[in-house]
């Protein structure tokens, strides 16, 4: 016979070698693989084992410690192998043995090639007949939904676990059941009808019935009954393949109450609601959607969103970007810009406020979205009025430089116009917690804040404070804080006030304080070092951290020289003192040079302190502002600097405070260097009095005299003493000249 591409592996096993030689032989033959040959029990399993055959050819008697049977037995246990029996024996307890091996069949020696491959071939038959079999009885006992196998008469002949988990019956308790022994009292008998007739003329069903437990407990079921037919066509049993879909079947119960729910509160709701699907067409509306876009849901359904729903920003007039488009791309809650509005089919227009959200799917995708909106018309328009006349107010207040504050003594919140945080210095629109209000301001005043705040607290009192402040960019400012409580109940609930920068006034006043103080002491007469002195303390008040420097130019006009820098450390002044004026010596020795402004933001890295810088940022001094000390006709008589700590420029007022100083100064120097000279001139006619050898005398203007030099009291012979106070005619004229002398005295 022809030899099969796949052809069947034997392994023979048999004790006497010629006889599985020929066996061998006679296989190849008939078409079959000879894989290997046994002598032994043993060996037959090791090689059943190792070979994994088709189907093992057994001698039963074989010589060792195991016979073929029991080779068998192991065989069939361990390896699931077919095994058909050879044999010269036919003794009934040998067959008995035998049978417990459940051998596919026996070949009584001697036989022939045709006896051989007959029962051969039925045994491979067989042996694939029983695989197909045992994995459809595992794919059975597998598969989730529950099977029950019936024949014509309805009797259930086999279910799988599936069908006892979801009924509760065990298999022993469903065979021989009528099919119908799950139903009910509330199953449908319509449907029940429908089995029956399946059963009846054999065709199938396919639908939805409720079953019971066997606790009672009633469960949906989605069944399928299918007909299982014979070669002949005839029906032979039927298989139900059952699922159960209680809890689908309450969901979808659950979603239609939850549907009936939402198409009453979308019918009651104010707001208006349009749903679309994914592809932005619409697929529901409510009564206020449909009033607002003068769309009815009818003609509306099915259609594009942007159709129904045409929003335009309302001071433009442009057309508004499509919320479902935007919802779509980044799958969030979204909502409409400000200033949109809403243009109906019927010509009206809605200001509205809106926001649009995804519909998603049990897996997250998303199926839709649905957009909320409100008609706010009255409330934009009243907004616009209120933001208009807030725009005014603030305008006003910058202009007054006057700003708005209100204080919620219950939550201790802070709010703030936008010129109350530019006098601040705070970055709008985030104003500070009271704390850090509180902060703001000088040490020395915040008592005086707090106080003020308790007693409009306490007592519903008002306030009006003038305070100092360092603001968190630096700037040293003067503000004006006026606050009323607020009263409900009569309690204070809110403080409302007024800021008001006073910076310009205040320093106008403190610099006319300074300004008499200085000139008292010139007045006075006070030394030139101590008024410049002075003079630089009351800068220094005026801007705290800043320390002041004068210089005065030598008469050379060439170097200068430290007339005052009370808060500079003594060792730059020594370091700086007597240097040479130039072009790029520094802030000072620049503007001593140039007669100009010199600022110097910083020291570090301005090339006009490239020769002095590790001086000065040793002390730790990194910003230097100079002005000029001019004199009569322009003369440059020194310099009045600032330094600071940190790099810095000068505002505008601040340049204005430093130069007013340098004016102040000159003013000084001018008066206290004339009042000098003038002392000076003097000492000097007093020495050419007292020294010269003609005798002078100082009159009134009625003649009396008032002094008298040594030469005159030597020539006369009287003492200054008796001559001061004396009127003409002197004790010294001679008489006969009395008359001559004083004629001339009366015409000088």
């Amino acid at each position: 016979m022809p030899i099969e591409k796949n052809k069947p592996r034997i392994l023979v096993v048999e004790d006497e070698v010629i006889v599985a030689r020929d066996i061998q032989l006679q296989l190849k033959e008939l078409g079959y693989e000879a894989v290997g040959h046994a002598t032994t029990g043993e060996q037959a399993a090791f090689l059943a084992e190792t070979l994994q055959p088709d189907l093992v050819l057994m001698d039963i008697q074989l010589s060792g410690a195991i016979d073929g049977i029991a080779a068998a037995q192991i065989i069939h246990e361990k390896f699931s192998l077919p095994v058909v029996f050879l044999t010269a024996f036919a003794e009934d307890d040998t067959l008995a043995r035998a049978v417990r091996a459940e051998p596919l069949g026996y070949i009584l020696k001697p036989f022939s090639e045709r006896e051989l491959r007959t029962v051969l071939e039925m045994a491979l038959y067989k042996s694939k007949a029983e695989a197909r079999l045992r994995i459809s009885e595992a794919a059975l006992k597998a598969v989730s939904q529950g099977v029950a196998i019936a024949g014509t008469d309805r009797a259930i002949l086999s279910v799988n676990q599936a069908f006892e988990s979801i009924t509760g019956y065990g298999e022993a308790e469903a065979l021989g059941q009528d099919y119908f022994f799950v139903h009910g009292a509330l199953t449908d008998e319509g449907v029940a009808d429908s089995i029956r007739r399946a059963f009846g003329n054999g065709g199938e069903f396919s639908g939805e019935i409720l079953n019971y437990r066997k606790d009672g407990t009633p469960f949906w079921s989605d069944l399928t009954l299918s007909p299982v037919h014979n070669r002949q066509g005839r029906v032979t049993h039927f298989v139900g393949v059952t699922r159960d879909i209680t809890a689908r079947r309450l969901a979808e119960a659950k979603l239609r109450l939850s549907e009936e729910n939402l198409a009453i509160t979308l019918q009651s709701i104010g707001d208006a609601v349009i749903a679309t699907d994914a592809a932005g067409l619409i697929t529901r509306m409510n009564p206020t959607a449909e009033r607002l876009t003068g769309w009815s849901v009818v003609e509306a359904r099915g259609r594009a969103l942007p159709e129904v729903f045409r929003i335009i920003n309302a001071e433009t007039r442009a057309t508004a970007i499509n919320p479902v488009q935007l919802v779509m791309e980044r799958g969030e809650i979204v909502g409409l810009a400000n200033h949109t509005a809403l243009l109906s089919k019927d010509h009206k227009e809605y200001q509205i406020f809106d926001s649009a959200a995804p519909i998603r799917d049990m897996a997250g995708a998303i199926v839709g979205v649905v957009l909320v909106f409100s008609d706010v018309t009255e409330s934009y328009h009243v907004r616009k009025r209120l933001a208009t006349t807030a725009a005014l107010l603030e305008r006003t207040g910058e202009m007054a430089k006057i700003g708005g504050g209100e204080l919620d003594l219950r939550t201790m919140e802070v709010y703030w116009t936008l010129e109350t945080c530019r006098i601040h210095d705070i970055d709008p629109p985030v104003a500070p917690a009271f704390d850090q209000v509180i902060a703001l301001y000088s040490p020395e005043v915040r008592p005086a804040m707090l106080a003020a705040v308790r007693s409009a607290i306490d007592q519903c009192a008002s306030y009006d404070l003038e305070l100092p402040m360092i603001t968190p960019k630096g700037r040293h400012v003067w503000v004006r804080a006026q606050g009323s409580p607020v009263i409900e109940n009569g309690k204070a609930i809110r403080l409302v006030g007024a800021f008001q920068d006073i910076t310009e006034r205040k320093q106008a006043e403190i610099e006319r304080i300074n300004e008499l103080r200085v000139l008292e002491m010139v007045a006075r007469g006070a030394p030139l070092a101590e008024v410049l002195t002075q003079l630089v303390l009351n800068y220094e008040g005026m801007f705290p951290g800043m320390r002041g420097s004068v210089l005065l130019l030598e008469p050379s006009g060439r170097h200068v020289r430290h007339a005052s820098a009370p808060s500079l450390p003594l060792s730059f002044c020594e370091a700086i003192d007597g240097r040479e004026i130039g072009p790029a010596a520094g802030s000072c020795g620049t503007a001593a040079y140039t007669g100009k402004n010199t600022i110097v933001a910083d020291i570090a890295v301005n090339p006009l302190w490239r020769d002095y810088k590790s001086i000065a940022l040793a002390h730790g001094l990194l910003a230097c502002w100079s002005v000029p000390i001019t004199g009569a006709a322009g003369r440059v008589l020194g310099t009045f600097a600032f330094y600071f700590s940190v790099p810095r420029s000068p505002l505008p007022e601040e340049l204005a405070t430093l130069e007013r100083g340098a004016y102040l100064a000159s003013m000084a120097i001018a008066r206290l260097t004339a009042e000098a000279a003038l002392n000076a001139s003097v000492e000097y006619a007093d020495s050419l009095f007292r020294f010269m050898q003609d005798g002078f005398s100082v009159l009134d203007s009625q003649g009396v005299a008032l002094d008298a030099n040594p030469a005159l009291c030597q020539m006369t012979g009287f003492s200054r003493e008796e001559l001061l106070g004396v009127g003409p005619p002197f004790p010294y004229w001679p008489p006969e000249e009395y008359g001559r002398i004083e004629s001339a005295f009366v015409e000088t």
